[in-house]
């Protein structure tokens, strides 16, 4: 099955505004309006009539409780529009940032993946620890698990400076892992240069 992880954002339900992301490298991210970047990779990776899950980590911070209302309509208006049955899978977690709270976030997200499954993920929101454990998580699921595949992670942005919303793909950081993880089993004398021309046809020059 198609599993979507994400975070649903904790700050005030004011700063989380209606934007129509400018693509960085995957041109198949390009969408309308939306408050949540995962919802532009479900357009873009859930197929018409497709039965998908969407994993939301939901910590305990009041502000979660009214952006799940946002969240929730546009999940009905992307599942109306590609005519997907989304069934939502929530993770409860705490608002902390302590490794106990994020040894069991890991431990739950994992438990979400099986054998076989596509995973897309957004590392846009939630604490600073929680895109790492979401990275691990997937991480682990590709090496453990039989026919795994990662196939998007992305991450949106708002640059202040050029006042635009942009959204990345950065699949080729978590390819970029696991082969820095195998060049340092067989010590490779020059990691970065092995590790570009690996992913050649994913980084851009």
């Amino acid at each position: 099955m198609k599993k979507f992880i994400m975070s649903c954002p904790f700050q005030p339900t004011f700063q989380l505004k209606l934007t129509k992301y400018e693509v960085s490298n995957n041109q198949s991210l390009d969408y309308k309006e939306t408050c949540f970047p995962i919802i532009p990779v479900i357009n873009a990776y859930a197929e018409e009539n497709e039965e998908i899950e969407l994993i939301i980590i939901e910590s305990d911070n009041p502000n979660v409780i009214e952006n799940k209302k946002i969240l929730t309509k546009e999940i009905e208006d992307i599942a109306k529009e590609k005519k997907l049955i989304i069934n939502q899978k929530v993770i409860p977690t705490k608002y902390s940032e302590d490794i106990s709270t994020q040894l069991k976030l890991f431990s739950d997200l994992v438990s979400c993946i099986e054998d076989g499954d596509t995973v897309c993920a957004c590392d846009t929101y939630g604490t600073k620890p929680t895109p790492i454990i979401q990275n691990m998580a997937i991480s682990y699921a590709y090496r453990s698990m039989k026919n795994v595949d990662i196939k998007c992670v992305v991450y949106g942005q708002y640059d202040h400076m050029l006042n635009k919303s942009i959204i990345f793909d950065i699949t080729p950081l978590i390819s970029m892992d696991e082969i820095a993880n195998n060049l340092a089993r067989i010590r490779v004398k020059n990691p970065a240069e092995a590790i570009k021309n690996l992913l050649a046809s994913d980084i851009e020059e």
